[in-house]
């Protein structure tokens, strides 16, 4: 009896032994397993940490890049409009001088003709300067068509809102309607692109304020009616004195 309670004894012993070795085992493997995960977390803040880095690195370079190209275009628009706003006051400039100097010789010519040729008060010089006078009169209606046409399409060219392939189609319409007029020899082609190339820039309060060059040019083809005018009533003048 004292044998089997020997045998117990030894084999509770054995037991609590083997359960303390577990418990420990268990311990040692939790120490573990919470040093791997602490080892893993600190990874991860490393590499997210690297990735937010690098992330900010990129975006920098490509802000500076986009500041870089912005600039350079920036640079490139201001040469572009300072060459055209050149060429526009170079333009004006050189029709403003062609516009006194004829308004000079027209003045000129006009008085010496009145001087000359207009003492006369025979029937056949009131015709010519009647049916002159009709005739210039028609060509500044014209004149006032195109004027009104032109108003139209800077109209258009200035506006943010409005058609502007209504505006096309409406100096494409002009430029035809030119050659059916008296005044194609005095409103050229060439002076009607250079309004539609150059005028819409300048832009005024209202459609009577936009276009320079279409004010300067208006005031030039209205001079040349009268120069005109002016010179063929002295021709036929001349004529009928033979």
């Amino acid at each position: 009896m004292s044998n089997l309670r020997n045998q117990y004894r030894n084999t509770e012993e054995v037991e609590q032994r083997h359960q303390r070795e577990r418990d420990s085992l268990v311990k040692q493997h939790q120490v573990e397993l919470d040093a791997l995960k602490t080892n893993m977390h600190a990874q991860y803040h490393n590499i997210e940490q690297h990735r937010q880095q690098e992330w900010e690195k990129l975006l920098k370079q490509h802000q500076l890049e986009l500041h870089v190209q912005k600039s350079n275009l920036q640079t490139q628009y201001q040469s572009i409009e300072q060459r055209y706003q050149q060429e526009r006051e170079s333009l004006l400039k050189e029709h403003q001088l062609e516009l006194d100097v004829q308004k000079n010789n027209l003045q000129a010519q006009y008085q010496k003709a009145l001087d000359d040729k207009l003492e006369s008060s025979s029937k056949m010089q009131a015709a010519i300067l009647a049916m002159e006078q009709q005739r210039a009169e028609k060509r500044h209606k014209e004149l006032d068509g195109v004027e009104r046409w032109l108003e139209e399409i800077l109209d258009i060219r200035c506006s943010r809102f409005k058609d502007h392939k209504q505006r096309e189609k409406l100096q494409h319409e002009l430029i035809a309607k030119r050659e059916s007029l008296t005044i194609a020899d005095i409103v050229s082609y060439k002076e009607l692109i250079d309004v539609y190339k150059y005028d819409g820039l300048f832009c005024g309060n209202n459609r009577r304020e936009n276009g320079k060059l279409r004010q300067l040019y208006m005031q030039q083809w209205r001079l040349k009616v009268e120069v005109d005018r002016a010179q063929t009533i002295l021709r036929k003048l001349e004529n009928s004195n033979r």
